[in-house]
């Protein structure tokens, strides 16, 4: 493939897999530069990939049991890409372990892709200028824009140390279930509170998968199956 004009910045604990993304990078036409190290602060790492004068980057979610960071590749890209200045993307093979933090930043990764599927250098390539075009281009496909839609909190479920609601999205696909934080609902107090509730928030439903969904300014709606 053509050569891109730009440095990817592999962030990976696992040494063997670090050196299979090098490689599948380098296969979609980019310039792969391995980050390695241990990293106390967000600010950190994300000043050490922009020392290697990266445009992108690709950061692996869990960087913690190799003890590389103990935060996120999630807020790791989210931090890089509010910079407008290097755009990131995060890998996963934890999609539904990992999703309350997924989620709580979902809004700022145009692209997740889950770990299975980092195995076809087109499909990087594609998944980096997507990235590219949202972050520095500023130009935002219709999958990731957000409407004020209902939501419908039918239960509460603890997943990986976090308290998760399990929702329904009717604007959206209205039988599949769907997860996020409930740390991202400002009202209602406790879990029985925000259980069976319905809520105006901006999500975008025009998103393909549960996993590239994002919710904010959750509000309190009136229940439609009660008389005011």
């Amino acid at each position: 493939m053509q050569q891109e004009a730009g440095i990817v910045a592999i962030i990976n604990d696992d040494k063997a897999r670090r050196l299979g993304w090098q490689e599948l990078v380098g296969d979609a036409g980019f310039q792969p530069v391995a980050i390695e190290g241990r990293f106390r602060t967000l600010e950190e790492l994300a000043s050490k990939i922009r020392s290697v004068k990266a445009s992108y980057a690709i950061c692996d979610n869990r960087l913690s049991p190799k003890g590389m960071a103990q935060f996120t590749g999630c807020s790791l890209a989210a931090l890089l890409n509010e910079s407008r200045t290097i755009s990131s993307m995060v890998v996963t093979d934890f999609v539904a372990a990992d999703m309350a933090t997924i989620c709580q930043y979902r809004e700022k990764i145009p692209v997740l892709l889950r770990g299975e599927d980092f195995d076809d250098p087109a499909l990087i390539r594609k998944s980096l200028l997507i990235s590219k075009k949202e972050i520095i281009d500023r130009v935002i496909p219709p999958s990731r824009r957000p409407w004020r839609t209902l939501v419908q909190v039918v239960g509460v479920t603890v997943l990986s140390g976090h308290r998760i609601a399990e929702a329904y999205v009717p604007g959206w696909k209205p039988y599949e279930t769907v997860y996020f934080p409930t740390s991202l609902i400002q009202i209602g107090g406790n879990d029985s509170e925000q259980r069976d509730r319905f809520y105006f928030a901006r999500v975008n439903i025009g998103a393909l998968n549960p996993e590239d969904l994002f919710f904010r300014d959750l509000e309190l709606a009136p229940d439609p199956g009660k008389d005011e």
